[in-house]
């Protein structure tokens, strides 16, 4: 990767990949997690996402990551149970 200053962003230049969170337990981070996966996807120009969680109950406290993080109105737009 070369950085020349100019207007590319240093993860426009990272290599395509994919990313998969298996997690156990309840309160360590798994959501938050998964939104900075979604925020650097979205940097990147990604525009689909998919959050499989256990319970329908998990849909809301997805949603709420989402918006702590910055992505509102992306949660509001593109989030579906």
């Amino acid at each position: 990767m070369e950085m020349d200053g100019g207007e590319e962003s240093i993860i426009s230049q990272l290599p395509l990949r994919a990313g998969f969170l298996l997690g156990d337990g309840a309160g360590i981070g798994k959501g938050r997690t998964l939104v900075g996966f979604a925020i650097e996807n979205i940097a990147r120009g990604q525009k689909k996402h998919v959050w499989i969680s256990v319970s329908s109950d998990l849909y809301e406290d997805a949603k709420r990551d989402l918006c702590d993080l910055g992505l509102e109105t992306y949660a509001d737009a593109s989030c579906y149970n």
